[in-house]
């Protein structure tokens, strides 16, 4: 978060403003009940008060959200690759293969 507070401040010697900020991740949003992650929460919590207060007109909070434990989100419908060998890896081993 400071690393985007600072490449504001320079944004702003050449009068760009951003629009918004967008902060992702955040487990403040996303709530959490374990007491780790809570803490956790509780310690962004400053940050988050920082940026709404100081460095944003508009603020989006994302919360962070556990990837899911199955495989059957958008990765799994991909398609798969072959096991073959590529075209170009072939034809620089037999580039490098003693004659036979």
């Amino acid at each position: 978060m400071h690393e985007a507070a600072r490449l504001q401040i320079d944004l702003a010697r050449t009068a760009i403003t951003p629009r918004a900020w967008v902060i992702n991740q955040s487990l403040t949003a996303a709530a959490p009940t374990d007491p780790l992650l809570a803490a956790r929460a509780a310690s962004e919590h400053r940050y988050l008060t920082e940026v709404a207060d100081i460095l944003a007109d508009r603020l989006v909070v994302l919360p962070r959200v556990a990837p899911s434990p199955c495989r059957c989100g958008p990765a799994a419908r991909t398609v798969r690759r072959t096991r073959s060998r590529p075209a170009h890896r072939r034809t620089l081993e037999s580039q490098h293969s003693p004659p036979s």
